[in-house]
Order: C-alpha cells, then sequence, then structure tokens
C-alpha cells in the first residue's frame, strides 16, 4: 500500500495508534483542532500546530511575503477558534533557502507581526535553520478556554442544525486566480480570502462562552471533509441543503469564465477558515444572531444531523451528487 492508497487521516491514525498518553492533564489529543490539557480547575490551556510548505501550500512566486506571513499565524489561529478558545502565543520553526533575500524575511515577519497585533497573541519562540531548496514554515499556537466553553468535534446530536458562519468556496476560486495570474481586482472578495484568510476568534469565543454549540470544526480541507469529521466523532450523519450553504457571486462568475464548479468549491475547496457548528433547533436563531454580532459575515443554518450515516446533500428538493472529497495532501499533492 503506498500513502496516497492510505490518505493523510489513514496515514496519522496508522503512525500513531500505539502511542500511550502518560500526562494525565491532557483531555484531549490526536484527532480534533487543538489538544487540550488542564492548567487549573477553571482553564484548558489549547495547543495547535500547522506547516506552510513551499509547493505544497504555496507558490512563493503567487503570494506577495506580507501575506505569507499573515496566512501562516491566521490559519493556525482559526484552529483555536473551532474550539472557542482565546489565543496567547505562538511559536515558529522556519527552514530557509541560503540564497533567500533579507527583504522578502522581512515582509514575511511584517505580515506575522500584524496578525500578531491585531489578535493580540504573543511570538513566544521558536527555531531558524537552514533549507536546500524549499521554504517551509511551521507554526504553534497556544490558547485558553474556560472549563466548559471550549467545543470539540465529538458532540453533535441527532437533530441538531448544522451552521456556519460565511461564505464557502472562496478561499478555492481565489486559489485559481493566483494559479492563473488572472487580475486580482477581478474578483477581490476571492483574492482576498485565499491570501489573507480571517480566523474567526472573536465568533468561537461567543460560541463556546454561549453553552448551546455542540460540536465545532473550521472549514480548513473543505465542508464536506470537516463535517464528516464530526459526523465521525459524534457517530452521526447529516443532511445539507446546497441552495442555502452561503457564498459570493464573485465564485459564480470566474466559474463560468474558467468552465469549472463552483459547486466543488463551495463543497470540497477548503481554505476558506469559517466556523461549521451544531446546535439544538430551539437556539438555533438565537446563535445565528450571536454569530453575527461577533464578526461571522454570512451565518446561515445549512442542515440537519441525523442517524443515518454519510452525509446527504439536496439541491431544489432532489439529491445532488457529490464529486468531491475536500483535501487530502497524500491524495492531491
Amino acid at each position: 500500500m503506498k500513502l496516497n492508497d492510505l490518505g493523510e487521516f489513514g496515514l496519522i491514525q496508522r503512525l500513531t495508534k500505539n502511542f500511550k498518553n502518560f500526562n494525565p492533564h491532557l483531555l484531549l489529543g490526536i484527532g480534533d483542532d487543538c489538544a487540550v490539557e488542564k492548567i487549573t480547575d477553571e482553564y484548558m490551556l489549547l495547543v495547535t500546530t500547522d506547516l506552510l510548505i513551499e509547493h505544497v501550500h504555496f507558490v512563493r512566486e503567487k503570494i506577495p511575503p506580507r501575506f505569507l506571513g499573515r496566512k501562516s499565524l491566521s490559519v493556525n489561529l482559526s484552529d483555536i477558534a473551532a474550539m472557542g478558545g482565546e489565543a496567547l502565543g505562538f511559536y515558529i520553526s522556519i527552514a530557509i533557502p541560503r540564497t533567500t533575500e533579507l527583504t522578502y524575511l522581512d515582509e514575511v515577519f511584517l505580515g506575522l507581526q500584524e496578525i500578531s497585533e491585531l489578535y493580540g497573541v504573543t511570538l513566544a519562540g521558536g527555531d531558524t535553520t537552514a533549507s536546500k531548496s524549499d521554504l517551509t514554515i511551521n507554526i504553534t499556537v497556544t490558547g485558553k478556554a474556560k472549563q466548559g466553553n471550549y467545543i470539540t468535534r465529538k458532540g453533535a446530536l441527532v437533530g441538531d442544525f448544522i451552521q456556519v458562519s460565511g461564505p464557502l468556496g472562496s478561499s478555492a476560486a481565489g486559489l485559481q486566480i493566483t494559479l492563473r495570474n488572472l487580475a486580482s481586482n477581478r474578483y477581490p472578495n476571492s483574492y482576498r480570502a485565499h491570501i489573507d484568510p480571517q480566523p474567526r476568534l472573536k465568533v468561537g469565543q461567543a460560541l463556546g462562552r454561549s453553552g448551546a454549540v455542540t460540536a465545532m470544526i473550521d472549514v480548513s480541507d473543505g465542508l464536506l471533509q470537516d463535517l464528516t469529521h464530526i459526523c465521525n466523532a459524534s457517530k452521526v450523519g447529516a443532511e445539507l441543503d446546497f441552495n442555502t450553504i452561503p457564498k459570493d457571486d464573485e465564485i459564480i462568475l470566474l466559474s463560468n469564465e474558467l468552465n469549472m464548479s463552483w459547486e466543488n468549491w463551495v463543497l470540497g475547496g477548503g481554505e476558506d477558515y469559517e466556523l461549521c457548528w451544531t446546535v439544538s433547533p430551539h437556539r438555533e436563531l438565537e446563535i445565528l444572531k450571536i454569530a453575527e454580532a461577533n464578526g461571522a459575515p454570512a451565518p446561515r443554518t445549512i442542515g440537519q444531523i441525523t442517524d443515518a450515516k454519510g452525509i446527504k446533500i439536496y439541491r431544489n428538493g432532489c439529491d445532488f451528487p457529490i464529486t468531491t472529497d475536500g483535501w487530502d495532501h497524500f491524495r492531491f499533492v
């Protein structure tokens, strides 16, 4: 069996299944957006880490270095948001080709600084080393959440409504703009969504405080794949009404121009970093209002949790065929 047969999440399970937990304070380890460790009776420590590798996650010539720095930190902060947490500090390890211009690195770290100051998260340390070829950036973020306020992928109940914080598919459209050297000012929302995603920290914290959200994840690998993580962890299924999923009209115009499927961008494009959560029906409207009041750009109810296996999608009352699986590094790279 090859890596591309097993896939990213199958590989994680294979490599980690025999590890034991020697830390009695670790409440949640591999399998969610953050690890959760008890530090006091009141607060939990949240930890997440993510890699961005040249020619895998980004093409250096296609993204300004300042925005590469911004995105590197933002995508990690999104994991803290998905747990309902408050970000505290971050650590950066960076492998740099020796021929890299110092002004390029200055711009990368300017972007990191901007996001650091915007969300009040402190640069606390890290490591630097040389790379023979590609630029690699690894960031670890720590955060905190009150006991009872952090939200995991496990907890969705049959009958819960499924909601998202904002439009999906825009980052996938923005990726096509960058790869094809299209004029970014023609589709500014899509381009910005791809190079400068916004972690929904305030939204996540407000949802955590509400006590109404039963499960949550950020949409990093595509709606279908990330919702599947909630379903698998909660041992439930889901039904989605495709027409209710929020989207920016730009992606339809771009997809028509490129003769590509904007529907696949919405369902499986990934890197939107909006939040997806489940909530009991009697608090549906209340939670949508809370999300909007805390910066969610287009909170919507898009479906419902079921007791059937898998995810079904309906469009105009008819079955909608699923032709995308979302992102998997070892199947698509």
